[in-house]
């Protein structure tokens, strides 16, 4: 049963607009007050989930009633519970709803409703699963005000954080945003990450002018996650397999030969599987792994 608590109610524009069909109950306040608030729901809609709707003025309401709860006594707040009235008198799920909320807006793609939450947050983490949507989705405009709004409040006593790196940069070059794996790079490169899985999606997508863009810029120095054979095999890049020996100054004769037979392995099922280059990857793999041991895998 809906307790009607007048601080916490609005008057719904619907709910006045239709009762005041009847003019008894239209001249009747407390009636409007009462259905308005059997009809809006936003009382008991958490503000990350709020996002989900897109709705900047659901939002706005949702922040308000979170307001009009902390300013409340006792008795309204065991009266009417709702998940708001924690927004404004619990650090941790005041915190926790900010971070929960610009995942949402990232996964829209909705930059004002972000600019809206950073304006209303402060002192609080933008995820790294934010970071990662945006780059999975190649949203560089987003990327670009999470660093503007880092920069420009670093020296700020309840700044919003941004969390980088996890897997930034692997999901946007799976998800074949290379001009955000560039800009997440040079901004960020020095941020803590998983390397393996970023270099592996990019030998895996056979992507030669990447690697060697990071190569220049210094990837192999700072030892990081190297580039792998077995990732290029996996993809089905003979290029790129062939590219790797040539770097690493291979000997087509004396090439050790267990590596040979598993990287000839997994080009056959990998170039199989997709249907190319099976002719290329046999006389390839015939000129550079000994016949007796072709004989134990073909």
């Amino acid at each position: 049963m809906v307790t009607p608590v007048a601080p916490l109610t609005v008057r719904l524009t619907s709910a006045i607009v239709v009762l005041r069909t009847n003019p008894f109950l239209g001249a009747l306040p407390h009636v409007i007050s009462c259905v308005s608030q059997c009809l809006d729901h936003s009382v008991a809609i958490p503000l990350s989930h709020a996002c989900a709707f897109g709705s900047l003025r659901l939002l706005r309401r949702v922040w308000d009633v979170s307001e009009e709860f902390a300013a409340s006594d006792g008795e309204t707040r065991r009266c009417c519970w709702s998940p708001l009235q924690f927004l404004q008198s619990d650090r941790h799920y005041y915190r926790a709803q900010f971070s929960q909320a610009v995942v949402e807006a990232v996964r829209r793609g909705d930059l004002n409703m972000i600019r809206w939450l950073f304006d209303h947050f402060a002192g609080c983490v933008v995820t790294v699963q934010a970071v990662e949507a945006a780059a999975a989705s190649g949203d560089l405009q987003i990327l670009k005000f999470f660093l503007h709004t880092e920069v420009a409040t670093q020296d700020a006593a309840e700044a919003n954080s941004v969390h980088w790196g996890g897997g930034d940069l692997a999901a946007a070059v799976e998800n074949e945003h290379t001009d955000v794996a560039r800009w997440i790079f040079e901004c960020k490169g020095s941020v803590e990450r998983d390397w393996g899985r970023f270099m592996a999606a990019v030998v895996r997508k056979g992507d030669l002018e990447l690697l060697q863009w990071l190569l220049d810029r210094g990837y192999a120095g700072r030892q990081l996650a190297p580039p792998r054979m077995d990732d290029a095999a996996w993809g089905g890049h003979l290029n790129t397999v062939i590219c790797f020996l040539s770097e690493q100054g291979a000997n087509m004769t004396a090439t050790e030969p267990a590596l040979i037979c598993h990287t000839y392995m997994s080009c056959i099922a990998q170039i199989v599987a997709a249907g190319k280059q099976l002719a290329g990857v046999n006389r390839f793999c015939s000129a550079i792994c000994p016949q007796e041991i072709l004989g134990t895998v073909t």
